[in-house]
Formats: C-alpha cells, sequence, structure tokens
C-alpha cells in the first residue's frame, strides 16, 4: 500500500512489565483487571509504521466461575 518494506536486521530486545489482579466479589463473582507496560529496542522503533517507543495497555473486567 505505497510503502518500503521494512527488515530488522540482528536481534531485537524488548522490556515489559505487567500487573494482574483478581478481587472475589461473591463466591462466583469477580473482578479482574491489569496493566501492561512496554518499551520497543529501538531497531523495532525505526520502522516508519511504530510511533512510539512506549505503550502501555488496561483492562478490566468481571469473571463468572461455573
Amino acid at each position: 500500500v505505497g510503502r518500503d518494506m521494512y527488515a530488522i536486521h540482528g536481534t531485537a530486545n524488548n522490556f515489559s512489565l505487567g500487573f494482574n489482579a483478581m478481587y472475589q466479589l461473591k463466591d462466583n463473582w469477580s473482578l479482574v483487571g491489569g496493566v501492561h507496560a512496554q518499551k520497543l529496542d529501538s531497531k523495532i522503533t525505526d520502522s516508519p509504521l511504530i510511533d512510539s517507543d512506549k505503550s502501555v495497555i488496561g483492562y478490566l473486567g468481571v469473571s463468572y466461575r461455573f
């Protein structure tokens, strides 16, 4: 789609850190959540498709156990 090919030569190392938690609300119901942060290697961020060397993702949800 009009983009040049980008290739990484050698290896790339990404660093990540995450945290997940679960809190029991009732016998079968739980609240779940987490945060995950990642730092990308400069070999990856040199790609024209990548605009940041960091990403942070979070989630929150409920779980029902049968």
